[in-house]
């Protein structure tokens, strides 16, 4: 990727330049996370009744296949018992009321903060939901059809694989809400627990044999790499970008185009790019266990 000439290079005799960037950008994140940073003010205190508004970013199901949370804003809203005349669509916006409740801070050092997780991945606080108001209706957008797609798909993995549904989800759709308690201590207790996330590794898998598969029906490398690509964003559009789909897609993606261009790919430079761009979006991140592990 990074060949002695190439414009990528624009910092002169430093051999990496991405990864000097990637450092530079984490240490400017330290800083804005220990001095700037201030987490957003609840709109009311733990217990009480409000009603927030806002578009709806994100939406998960049941093992029924009715809504199970979704967000609004920096509110992940729980849906309980709670029965809406029209479930509201991603991109939407409405109007939520319900009662507030915070997260939980880790008891002990060391120990799990839902806390820092979810405000990580921008909810605060968690709202369970008592009345839904739609003020604007949304367009069916893409990341709505890509939710419904998502859905349909964990239906027919419930319906094809009754034993073991709630692991088969988890690893190609990345959702847990299936996965037993059970299950997760049992995987737990052996030490695996990590191939319950979808990897890096399963992407680059995926991805490799798509692209091998697109190059010998299309015969040509850039309909191959835009195809594959495309692909490749679609479903982590569809099951959430995640610290590391975003980084095996970036990868993959400056993997192609090394292909493409006939530069030489170099795996700590793409790994460099992707947690800067992931910072830049997101600068919390670095404090995220799941960041940490993954580069």
């Amino acid at each position: 990727m990074l060949r002695s000439g190439t414009p990528l290079r624009f910092v002169k005799g430093i051999k990496r330049p991405f990864l000097l960037l990637a450092i530079i950008v984490s240490l400017g994140c330290m800083v804005y996370i220990k001095w700037i940073f201030k987490a957003p003010a609840l709109p009311g205190p733990p217990g009480s009744s409000v009603t927030v508004s806002g578009k709806v970013k994100d939406k998960t199901y049941g093992e029924n296949g009715s809504l199970k949370n979704f967000t609004v804003g920096n509110a992940l809203c729980s849906v309980g018992d709670t029965e809406f005349s029209k479930e509201p669509e991603v991109g939407s916006t409405v109007a939520v009321s319900g009662t507030i409740k915070t997260f939980r801070q880790a008891m002990n050092k060391g120990g799990f903060d839902e806390e820092t997780y979810h405000r990580v991945r921008g909810e605060d606080y968690r709202l369970y939901v008592s009345s839904l108001v739609e003020l604007k209706k949304a367009e069916i957008g893409l990341s709505e059809k890509l939710c419904k797609l998502k859905q349909k798909l964990a239906q027919r993995i419930i319906k094809y694989c009754p034993l073991e549904y709630g692991t088969v989800k988890t690893l190609i759709l990345g959702d847990k809400s299936s996965l037993s308690e059970e299950r997760k201590d049992l995987y737990q207790r052996v030490s695996l627990s990590h191939f319950l996330v979808i990897s890096g590794l399963h992407i680059s898998a995926a991805a490799a044999l798509l692209y091998r598969l697109l190059r010998t029906l299309l015969r040509r490398r850039a309909p191959a790499s835009l195809l594959t690509l495309s692909i490749l964003v679609l479903y982590g559009l569809m099951i959430g970008f995640s610290v590391s789909v975003l980084r095996a897609v970036i990868m993959y993606g400056v993997r192609l185009a090394a292909d493409l261009t006939n530069e030489t790919y170099d795996i700590i430079s793409a790994a460099s790019l992707a947690a800067v761009i992931t910072l830049i979006n997101n600068p919390l991140f670095l404090t995220d266990a799941s960041f940490l592990y993954s580069y």
